[in-house]
């Protein structure tokens, strides 16, 4: 589908992606941020008009009415629809939807929701919060979501829950999986990275994101301990994204083997499909929690590469992987990711299959241009259901 089709005012398809405060094109980024950017470059090259509505922007320098008060935000987004009227507001997140819904309804534009992450409260102890505020959010959840046009969820786990908590029906609620250029790390050609201290005859297992406890790299850290007993030809090379006192810093907090771990600080992701092509194993060992219901697309990525995978059997990842031979999924336990690591490692068919296979999976469910033909359908679909509603 071709989203410079013409809609009822000949003009090509427009979207305002409505969401809080993003860095600026250019920063480095990762999560929500780069997955917003991402799904607005595909679309816009599908013909698509993109504009942005930040729900808390801090300072606004292009407009002359809003700031960072809530009322000003209030009357900004007023004005900017009334003037603008987009065919569809694309919100992230619920609380963004709860800010736009009303004026949505109002000038009858469609409205979807894109969920990222299960929300849940925060608590009195926690630092820098708002726990009123954020509780009032969760009381908001489910109205909102139940008067949206339609909810994209990131995970079919992801779906069944928001189905179970909020009561939204199933046929209002489409999976699409986090995307990215498959064929960036699909086609290089390139030499693999030289990582200094590492043999080129040494096994290296990778693991590519943040720090951020629903990573795991704690039960990844001591299953390198159990490793790191009978292998002496096995090294963790740890590509992280985020920001981070340093690589002392990241080996001793979460336990690796300081001799066998090598930390790696990417100031772009230019040279990341280097650092795949030098992996032997690709790791990702997710605790089982709410927070790790939606699928990332660190393992889009992972496919992508076509190495050998060794993750857990959370969210959709079994789902996604039951028939990937070049994967193996295990229950989140540090003595069966051991195990599967050197399974990876030391079985030939794995790694076969995964330079087979894992690519084909990664197109399939992640390729970002592939996502963005899923979301214009989704797009005609709520905006023909508006339009036949207006006529009814």
């Amino acid at each position: 589908m071709d989203g410079s089709r013409k809609n009822s005012r000949d003009e090509a398809l427009s979207v305002m992606m409505v969401t809080p405060e993003l860095p600026s094109l250019g920063s480095s980024m990762t999560g929500s941020p780069a997955h917003i950017y991402k799904t607005c470059r595909e679309l816009e090259s599908l013909g698509v008009k993109v504009s942005f509505f930040y729900i808390d922007k801090t300072a606004d320098a292009q407009n002359a009415v809003g700031g960072a008060s809530i009322w000003g935000r209030i009357g900004l987004l007023f004005q900017t629809l009334r003037k603008k009227k987009p065919d569809v507001l694309h919100c992230h997140g619920h609380k963004s939807a709860f800010f736009a819904l009303l004026f949505a309804k109002l000038f009858r534009i469609p409205l979807i929701c894109e969920i990222h992450g299960l929300f849940s409260p925060s608590v009195q102890k926690q630092a820098n919060t708002r726990p009123l505020l954020s509780r009032v959010s969760k009381l908001v959840e489910t109205p909102t979501l139940q008067w949206c046009d339609h909810v994209i969820a990131q995970a079919q786990a992801m779906k069944e829950f928001i189905m179970q908590r909020t009561g939204v029906a199933g046929s209002r609620v489409t999976v699409i999986y986090p995307g990215l250029r498959v064929a960036e790390f699909a086609d290089y050609r390139g030499l693999a990275a030289a990582i200094a201290g590492i043999a080129q005859e040494e096994k290296v297992i990778m693991y590519v994101g943040s720090t951020y406890a629903y990573q795991g790299l704690d039960l990844l850290a001591k299953a390198h301990t159990r490793l790191a007993e009978t292998q002496d030809n096995i090294s963790f090379v740890l590509v992280i994204s985020n920001k981070t006192d340093g690589e002392d810093d990241v080996i001793g907090q979460y336990g690796f083997v300081p001799q066998k771990t090598k930390v790696v600080h990417l100031s772009d992701n230019s040279s990341l499909p280097s650092y795949l092509k030098r992996a032997d194993v690709l790791v990702h060992t997710r605790p089982n929690s709410l927070d790790n219901l939606n699928v990332q697309s660190k393992l889009g990525l992972y496919l992508s590469a076509g190495k050998p995978i060794v993750t857990t059997n959370v969210g959709d990842y079994a789902l996604l992987l039951a028939d990937a031979t070049g994967c193996i999924v295990v229950d989140p336990e540090e003595q069966q990711i051991a195990k599967a690591i050197m399974e990876a490692i030391s079985n030939p068919e794995v790694a076969t299959h995964a330079s087979r296979d894992n690519r084909l999976l990664a197109s399939k469910y992640f390729d970002s241009h592939n996502n963005a033909n899923r979301l214009l359908s989704i797009y005609t679909a709520v905006i023909d259901q508006s339009s036949r509603n207006l006529r009814s």
